[in-house]
């Protein structure tokens, strides 16, 4: 899972979830039957471009923060605002990348 948003992100998820690198590719038919490419981008992990807050957590199950990614973090808050990872009831957070915010606080809760 990849998310870039201007503004706040909450998810939460029933199982385990990975936050790490997608790509996504969107084509367009032409009038004639060909085909164009709209869209074809990699997003990498989750960014809050403005002020916000992020909320991920996980009814039961586990929040990992996959380590495929140049980048010192691999989620970004650039704004004034908090980050929370929860993972709930048999989960654990395994961070194999980093997590920043510029203006504001981490938490981090594991069952």
């Amino acid at each position: 899972m990849a998310i870039h948003s201007g503004t706040t992100i909450a998810l939460t998820e029933a199982d385990g979830l990975t936050i790490t690198r997608v790509s996504a590719s969107t084509q367009q038919v032409n009038a004639d039957g060909s085909s164009s490419t709209l869209i074809d981008d990699e997003f990498i992990d989750l960014l809050i471009s403005g002020d916000g807050d992020l909320l991920v957590s996980t009814l039961d199950g586990s929040v990992t923060v996959a380590a495929n990614t140049s980048a010192a973090a691999a989620i970004l808050l650039k704004g004034k605002g908090s980050i929370r990872l929860e993972a709930n009831v048999n989960g654990s957070l395994f961070l194999n990348r980093g997590v920043q915010v510029f203006d504001g606080h981490v938490t981090l809760k594991a069952a």
